[in-house]
């Protein structure tokens, strides 16, 4: 006799939670590093021309050492809030069977689809694995066309996956 049971392939709340802080200070330190390479005069005393490629990328470095922060707060808090909504009951509950299967690419060149289909309603799930967002983003991986899954569903994303596994007893 075959047996089905839901095995846990993806939630949200396992994932690796980052503090902060840690960032934010490397970024300080950068802008830092950037504005000294930029003002300190001892540097530029002997041959100014020599060391203005420095004073350059003291400046670059002052410019996107913020903007990169940023790009990292935005990411974790975007993270933080799936797990919120998941743990809060928030998500859309999608089980079924995998259809349309089309499998991406791990270079990142091309989309992961497919569509769960079960309890009259239908949902097409799109990703790329070279685009982070926040929820499951795993190409190749163990959904394949026929697949039984179960998916908390936050917006599209999926914060929570589940696929049958049979065994035989």
């Amino acid at each position: 006799m075959y047996l089905q049971s839901y095995q846990v392939v993806y939630d949200a709340r396992l994932e690796e939670r980052v503090s902060f802080m840690p960032a934010l200070a490397v970024g300080a330190l950068c802008v830092l590093l950037g504005l000294a390479l930029v003002f300190d005069t001892r540097l530029f005393t002997r041959d100014r021309a020599k060391f203005q490629s420095v004073r350059w990328m003291g400046a670059a470095i002052a410019v996107f050492s913020p903007l990169a922060t940023c790009g990292s707060y935005v990411e974790m808090k975007d993270d933080a809030e799936l797990r919120r909504r998941l743990d809060a009951g928030e998500y859309t509950l999608m089980e079924g069977v995998v259809t349309r299967y089309v499998p991406g690419r791990r270079d990142g060149r091309g989309d992961e689809e497919w569509t769960v289909e079960g309890g009259g309603r239908s949902r097409r799930y799109r990703f790329n694995s070279a685009v982070h967002e926040g929820g499951y983003r795993e190409v190749l991986g163990p959904v394949k066309q026929g697949s039984r899954v179960r998916i908390a569903d936050v917006d599209g994303r999926i914060v929570r996956l589940e696929v049958v596994k049979w065994s035989f007893q």
